[in-house]
């Protein structure tokens, strides 16, 4: 999520955070229109698997990255930088990391957990690509996509608003989804990927919500932003609810620096390479290939190295925030790049850094 008029954007296989024409799988039958939560109830329960294991990659060259990292201090104030490598097992190995380890704003770099829960719910069989779900006045809401022209009750596809939500980062498909999913859902999923933090991302608001809780100017918003850090779950729920009447405010961009106080999302550059290895377990267990190709977006200025075939892509970025992160799933093992970037960064900037970084994991992975 973009707090200027644009927001972000995705792809796949190598985790670097900066982070359709389809066979449809997992169930073809239209079932009628859904407008609220599914059901949790599940057969198979995908999202009870273990979350990733992490470990450091052994032989590494650590002065192999000096030139990483000193582009990664050129790029902003703070760079949380991770490269890794996952192994087919789906383990975790980094290769490199730099920067700050704890919990950083990434903005639209949650729509991969979003991802998670419908990739397990489509698993569970809750949900289906081809299914109809209807858009509400809560899920309309400003920044990216294209999604929120299209009117109040209009019946969008599940695939259209999983294909709207990576391509277009669009901010009302991804408010559609959550709300469709639930909070169990999207619990499930930040359990499921290993998030450090959950406690932060709980409730897991809406893109609506989010950008009301950042940058309105309504007074309820500005009690919430104040009472926000301290409340429960259940408090915070109550403090969030005016974001969805049909007249609350818009955003109000000018109003910045909200994320410095906790407020909307956080992970570390380790929790979102380990939602890309989530992801691709799930993807690997569908029976379809649409996951794959929704997730495949391409991220211009960031050149992937020639052996990387696949590449997964998402982006973030509100004020003072760019993030950016890859993924690239190759049978003998997939790379992942992540850059958390705050502190005056630049869309180019983050790009090129990724560029580099990878160049240089392509060349430790070609070693192994």
């Amino acid at each position: 999520m973009r707090t200027s008029r644009r927001l972000t954007c995705p792809a796949l296989g190598v985790v670097v955070a900066l982070v359709a024409g389809c066979s449809v799988g997992d169930g073809d039958p239209t079932p009628p229109p859904t407008t609220s939560t599914v059901p949790l109830r599940s057969t198979s329960r995908p999202a009870s698997s273990p979350a990733p294991a992490v470990v450091s990659a052994p032989g590494v060259d650590r002065n192999a990255w000096r030139s990483v990292d000193g582009a990664a201090r050129r790029v902003a104030q703070d760079v949380a930088l991770l490269a890794g490598f996952v192994t087919p097992s789906g383990q975790l190995q980094i290769v490199h990391r730099s920067g700050p380890v704890d919990t950083r704003p990434i903005a639209s770099v949650t729509k991969l957990y979003v991802m998670i829960a419908l990739l397990d719910a489509i698993r569970a069989g809750r949900l289906r690509w081809d299914q109809s779900l209807t858009l509400l006045r809560e899920d309309i809401c400003a920044g990216s996509g294209s999604m929120a022209g299209r009117g109040v009750g209009v019946r969008i596809r599940v695939m259209e608003a999983a294909g709207a939500m990576f391509k277009q980062s669009d901010n009302t498909a991804t408010s559609l989804l959550v709300r469709v999913l639930g909070q169990d859902a999207m619990k499930a999923a930040l359990r499921a990927s290993g998030h450090s933090r959950p406690d932060l991302m709980i409730p897991f608001l809406t893109i609506r919500e989010d950008l009301w809780l950042l940058y309105s100017p309504d007074p309820a918003a500005q009690r919430a932003r104040a009472g926000w850090a301290k409340a429960s779950e259940t408090g915070r729920r109550q403090l969030i609810a005016p974001s969805r009447r049909a007249d609350a405010s818009g955003p109000d961009f000018s109003i910045g620096g909200s994320w410095r106080s906790g407020l909307g999302y956080f992970a570390s550059s380790e929790d979102v390479a380990r939602a890309w290895v989530a992801l691709h377990t799930r993807a690997k267990a569908s029976r379809s290939t649409l996951a794959s190709q929704i997730m495949a977006v391409p991220s211009p200025g960031f050149t992937a190295p020639r052996a990387w075939t696949t590449v997964w892509f998402k982006s973030g970025a509100l004020g003072g925030v760019e993030n950016g992160t890859w993924y690239s799933p190759a049978p003998e093992g997939d790379q992942v790049i992540v850059v958390l970037a705050s502190g005056g960064p630049t869309i180019s900037g983050v790009r090129s850094l990724a560029t580099k970084a990878a160049d240089e994991l392509e060349r430790y992975a070609r070693k192994r």
